[in-house]
């Protein structure tokens, strides 16, 4: 029999669901039987994230965030950068576009453009999605995908122009998809993928920085594990088609 912890008091929460002590009792040392064998399995996404509670109102959520990330959003605001909402398929085609830039510079691949096209077809209906669009004098800079899903808002996909970086069109926008998780009644805003480790030599360690500076917890998930029904099976497969 496996057992896990879903809880436990430090400065990281091994956890199952992205909940924080801001949102959720914390207990010490909780064990779940789990009712078949598991076995650890390579991770497919992230084990670790930052989520932040929005509950407070606005002026507590930027006097909780990093100083220099307070003044890149408003020298966004001062230098005329404008955020929108996408609202045709041409809009996600040019957000696409800064997805395959971005995917290009910084070394990481991407989804076909159908794939994030169905996902905002399906969840932006539903007002369960807003891909959200910086602009400056006309030209998109960058945009980033999230969704709300019940009472927890997470920042999926991010992308951005190569030009007019110092405006930080970035920073203006995670603040404009904090607004709108908190006006439709989101407590959490989750901020998505986290390295392993704070190290420098992570790959993400740029990303880490970035998400960081907003405040929020981080928090960990107990990982990948897996159960085979046919374990003889599984052995094949992972032989010969190196799952």
């Amino acid at each position: 029999m496996v057992t896990a912890v879903l809880l436990s008091r430090s400065g990281e929460h091994p956890l199952f669901s992205p909940t924080t002590e801001d949102t959720y009792p914390v207990v010490e040392a909780t064990l779940v039987p789990l009712p078949m064998l598991l076995f650890p399995a390579p991770p497919i996404q992230p084990v670790r994230s930052i989520v932040l509670n929005i509950t407070p109102d606005e002026p507590t959520l930027l006097a909780g965030m990093k100083e220099k990330w307070r003044y890149n959003l408003r020298l966004a605001q001062r230098k005329g950068v404008t955020i929108r909402v996408a609202q045709t398929v041409e809009d996600v085609q040019a957000w696409y576009a800064l997805m395959q830039t971005t995917g290009e510079r910084d070394q990481f691949g991407i989804h076909t453009f159908d794939y994030y096209l169905k996902a905002w077809h399906l969840f932006a209906s539903r007002q369960q999605a807003r891909l959200l669009l910086a602009e400056f004098a006309g030209h998109l800079l960058a945009g980033i995908f999230v969704v709300l899903l019940s009472k927890q808002a997470i920042y999926l996909y991010g992308a951005s122009s190569n030009e007019h970086r110092n405006l930080m069109p970035n920073y203006l926008l995670q603040w404009e998809a904090i607004r709108w998780a908190k006006s439709q009644g989101a407590i959490q805003y989750d901020f998505w993928g986290i390295p392993e480790t704070e190290g420098e030599e992570e790959a993400m360690a740029g990303v880490y920085r970035f998400k960081r500076g907003w405040g929020g917890d981080i928090v960990r998930f107990v990982g990948c594990y897996e159960h085979a029904y046919h374990a003889l099976a599984m052995r094949v497969a992972k032989r010969f088609f190196l799952i």
